[in-house]
């Protein structure tokens, strides 16, 4: 193997691993904020753990806040809780912190 073949090879493993750590770190971001909708919801901690799964799945198909805080909107508001965007934003923000701990 040529030294530019094992060069090519390891700057694409290097590649692989950061994009499977980003994965995992919005991954886990979301659930922690899917959990903390939940307590909010008063959900038992079953339901609470499918609602995570549940926004987590739907959140890694689009990668896309503005329709992750959208979907937890709809979800509070079908149960007649109405709260503002900026809160929802603020508890997302303390999942990435809280997830970046976890990580590094």
């Amino acid at each position: 193997m040529s030294f530019l073949q094992s060069r090519g090879d390891a700057i694409q493993n290097a590649d692989a691993y950061e994009k499977a750590t980003a994965y995992k770190l919005l991954s886990h971001r979301t659930k922690i904020f899917a959990l903390q909708i939940a307590e909010y919801m008063n959900m038992d901690t079953s339901a609470a753990d499918n609602y995570a799964q549940d926004i987590v799945t739907s959140y890694i198909e689009t990668c896309d806040d503005h329709l992750l805080l959208d979907r937890v909107l709809d979800d509070l508001q079908s149960i007649g809780v109405s709260e503002h965007r900026s809160v929802l934003e603020r508890y997302l923000r303390q999942a990435d912190d809280q997830a970046d701990a976890a990580f590094y």
